[in-house]
């Protein structure tokens, strides 16, 4: 395949299951569709490694129900390395670090740690048993941010009195493995805001290169929340956070890039920028 000068950018098809669009960056379009043919349904995939994909690399990480594997558009089959599991697994969701770690998250709950794909994981951590539908890591893998449908998981990976994080070495030791942070909205806000059921939109940490993450942010219906997770890491406060209201139900919102007070915001017909302490309320 010639790429020319052209930037490139491998994304998963909203609008068909199994294809890899190949989207063109520089001239805003989709130039190329194909189909992996040795995995049953690709769930999800990743930058090799994270803001991977503001580059033109041709390789992402895919995963299926039981299977995780390198998808190169470079080879005849667009397909590399791969890690099978011989039953079923229930893979729904992954994400890498800055340099290259792996988490997984599983529809039981599921959370597993590589540090490169063809290998077993190295740490295994249970969850509380509801689908991870998805998932994100911070840019030093030192910590997880699992999206569940009522509430978001915020799990540190550091092996306690060590550097070490469990992408690592022999991995995390069960009995050191970590008691996961739970944000979920208040009973009083839900109430205020007439919420009667909660779907969070994909969580993410505030993102840039090399940046030390201190807010996290995701949605449900119309209003966004933003969480502060700078206080989470120093107090382990999970409920200090504000909300707001979009013009119409958000799809998914994210900060920009290297610009910590400002989200991109998605909504059904829209999408748009904005200052993210523009009209927030508690």
């Amino acid at each position: 395949m010639q790429h020319g000068s052209d930037r490139r950018m491998l994304l998963l098809s909203d609008q068909k299951p199994q294809t890899i669009s190949v989207l063109n960056l520089d001239k805003g379009k989709i130039v190329e569709e194909w189909t992996p043919k040795d995995i049953d349904k690709v769930r999800d995939i990743t930058p090799i490694t994270k803001h991977e994909d503001m580059t033109d690399t041709p390789i992402v990480y895919g995963i299926s129900d039981k299977q995780m594997i390198v998808l190169d558009e470079r080879l005849p089959d667009k397909q590399g390395a791969s890690k099978e599991y011989a039953s079923f697994v229930g893979f729904q969701s992954i994400g890498t670090s800055e340099s290259g770690f792996i988490a997984t998250g599983s529809t039981d709950g599921t959370i597993r740690m590589y540090d490169t794909i063809g290998k077993k994981a190295k740490t295994r951590l249970l969850g509380l048993g509801d689908n991870i539908r998805y998932l994100e890591v911070s840019n030093d893998g030192k910590w997880i941010l699992a999206t569940c449908e009522e509430y978001i998981l915020v799990i540190p990976t550091t092996i306690p009195g060590t550097d070490q994080t469990g992408f690592e070495g022999r991995g995390m030791p069960a009995k050191q493995r970590p008691r996961p942070y739970i944000l979920r909205l208040k009973l009083a806000d839900m109430e205020k805001l007439k919420l009667r059921k909660i779907s969070f939109t994909p969580a993410h940490f505030d993102n840039g290169k090399d940046i030390e993450e201190q807010w996290i942010v995701s949605s449900t219906g119309p209003y966004i929340i933003k969480w502060n997770f700078r206080k989470l890491k120093k107090a382990g406060i999970v409920n200090d956070y504000f909300i707001r209201r979009a013009n119409a139900k958000v799809v998914n919102n994210e900060f920009r890039f290297n610009h910590q007070d400002d989200l991109l915001i998605s909504e059904t017909h829209n999408v748009y920028a904005q200052h993210s302490h523009k009209a927030q309320s508690k």
